[in-house]
């Protein structure tokens, strides 16, 4: 949980310098989405690295320790993602999407294609950060 909102602080500082309208969004509810995002890119990553029948057991006890609404953030960005992208999707269509959920939320209109390096920029230092976590 750290690690994510660590991330999520100083990204928010990276970006806008460069993208500045993120200076008219709730720093808070940044840090609380893309906390949420970069956690469950480690839950994929997590699903992926122990046997089938031990990730619900490992992921409950995750769960147990997150802050509350963040379990539901998580399950709207992996519905989110899994509409946009289907069950098969390459690395730049996923982080695309991953950070076009971000933005969708923080905002109050939806993201356009004006944002869809933002919204790259996004999902990439969470797939990034996040995409041999467990293995460290």
């Amino acid at each position: 949980m750290g690690t994510a909102s660590a991330l999520a602080k100083s990204l928010f500082g990276r970006l806008a310098v460069y993208y500045t309208e993120l200076f008219e969004v709730d720093e808070r509810q940044w840090d609380s989405l893309v906390t949420a995002a970069g956690l469950y890119v480690a839950s994929l990553q997590l699903h992926e690295q122990v046997p089938v029948e031990r990730f619900p057991g490992l992921y409950e006890i995750v769960e147990h320790e997150l802050p509350d609404g963040t379990a539901e953030a998580m399950a709207s960005c992996s519905d989110f993602v899994t509409r946009a992208t289907g069950s098969a999707s390459d690395p730049y269509t996923f982080e695309s999407v991953l950070g076009y959920w971000v933005l969708g939320n923080i905002s109050s209109r939806r993201p356009g294609e004006d944002q869809a390096q933002l919204a790259h920029f996004i999902g990439h230092a969470l797939t990034d950060a996040f995409d041999t976590w467990w293995k460290t």
